[in-house]
């Protein structure tokens, strides 16, 4: 992506350029039916709710915005409410492979971000 042709862009906001970015990258890596419908419906509310202050509002915040570190707070709930429900199963007697394969891609995942940020900062990148 060309810095400068973004912010010369005077025919669309930042907000649809990343839109329009956004959904071309989960286009290409989001395979799941009807999650790319809810991801850009969860982005709209962000939008709204936080405003100027948006990763999604402009450049600027869309490049200091710390995402990794967001990333891990979003997985350790996923975490937490995965083994709740292992938790729930086991109470009720029911099978709980799917969600411990699921519970160990989350943690799996989580590894992966912290290991992405640890290369981040080894390299003096700052998201």
């Amino acid at each position: 992506m060309n810095y400068k042709e973004i912010m010369r862009n005077d025919k669309t906001t930042f907000a649809e350029y990343y839109e329009h970015s956004i959904k071309n990258i989960q286009n290409e890596f989001v395979s799941v039916d009807g999650i790319q419908t809810s991801l850009c419906e969860k982005r709209k509310m962000g939008l709204l709710k936080y405003g100027d202050k948006s990763f999604q509002a402009s450049f600027e915040n869309a490049m200091k915005s710390p995402t990794q570190e967001h990333a891990l707070e979003e997985l350790l709930d996923a975490i937490n409410y995965m083994s709740h429900e292992i938790f729930k199963r086991k109470v009720l007697g029911e099978v709980t492979s799917i969600c411990s394969n699921i519970l160990e891609d989350l943690s799996s995942s989580y590894d992966n971000i912290k290991n992405l940020i640890h290369i981040s900062v080894e390299k003096g990148e700052e998201e």
